[in-house]
């Protein structure tokens, strides 16, 4: 088991305290707009429904259609932060071995053949306590991700891995055994300047398109993991790809993290 109690690591997971708590201004923030949003194109849509039953021109019509279309793209993008601001997720207990096992399959099937899939999960059954579909959902983002920062080709490595946080790491960890997952690409990287952006609402480097993305995707990421009171981190250098790093807690037993002997 590694243990992880290195200067440069502590000094990235306090600087991603900080980023930490901007997100959660900004969380409540888009919360309380996404529920206004929601509101207005509920009555907006409403009517366009009245103007389809009325409408009988063809040409107008197709005008209607084209603004239902628009209006029904702003209401996912409405839902999207709906979901992550939403903290009330159905738990259970899951082998988070499993559920990357089942996610790969999922990956093959849907990513460039250009792309070399690695993979180190170890057989042992590693537990926590969470929501399959949302923890899959995160990780099939960062996957999606890794395999757009490469545009021509190259290695997508997924780690699974205990760790053992000490005593003297910054919060949000506590001492005790956590299930670190970790995903790499070989790809283009991300600036400096925009590492500690990537997780706001809306940032995004491409086009603000349908096809494209939002820039919500990574946002979701973030919330998801946190709701699993996990933790996330990038590490990253221009042409030399990139790993972000999900820490869970492993399953706790009366309110302790588990007694894992270390390796």
């Amino acid at each position: 088991m590694n243990q992880i109690n290195t200067e440069p690591e502590k000094y990235l997971l306090n600087e991603d305290l900080q980023y930490a708590q901007r997100m959660e201004t900004l969380g409540t923030l888009a919360g309380g707009i996404a529920h206004d949003f929601n509101n207005i194109l509920a009555g907006m849509l409403g009517y366009l429904e009245l103007l389809k039953h009325k409408c009988t021109c063809g040409q107008t019509s197709r005008e209607i259609k084209k603004i239902e279309q628009a209006c029904e793209q702003m209401a996912s993008i409405v839902r999207q932060m709906l979901n992550f601001t939403h903290r009330n997720i159905g738990l259970s207990l899951i082998n988070i071995s499993e559920l990357i096992k089942e996610t790969l399959i999922v990956i093959r099937h849907t990513i460039p053949k250009g792309i070399e899939i690695e993979t180190l999960i170890p057989d042992e059954s590693l537990i926590i306590k969470g929501n399959s579909g949302v923890l899959q959902q995160a990780l099939l983002n960062i996957c999606y991700n890794a395999v757009e920062a490469m545009p021509n080709g190259g290695k997508l490595t997924i780690h699974l891995k205990k760790v053992f946080i000490v005593n003297d790491q910054p919060p949000p960890f506590e001492k005790g055994t956590y299930i670190l997952v970790e995903v790499s690409d070989t790809g283009i990287g991300i600036k400096p300047e925009i590492r500690n952006r990537i997780f706001e609402p809306f940032f995004t480097t491409k086009p603000l398109d349908v096809k494209r993305g939002t820039g919500l995707g990574l946002t979701v990421v973030w919330h998801n993991i946190k709701s699993h009171n996990g933790h996330i981190s990038v590490l990253s250098k221009p042409n030399k790809g990139t790993t972000f790093r999900v820490y869970l807690p492993i399953y706790r037993e009366n309110g302790k993290i588990q007694d894992l002997k270390q390796e």
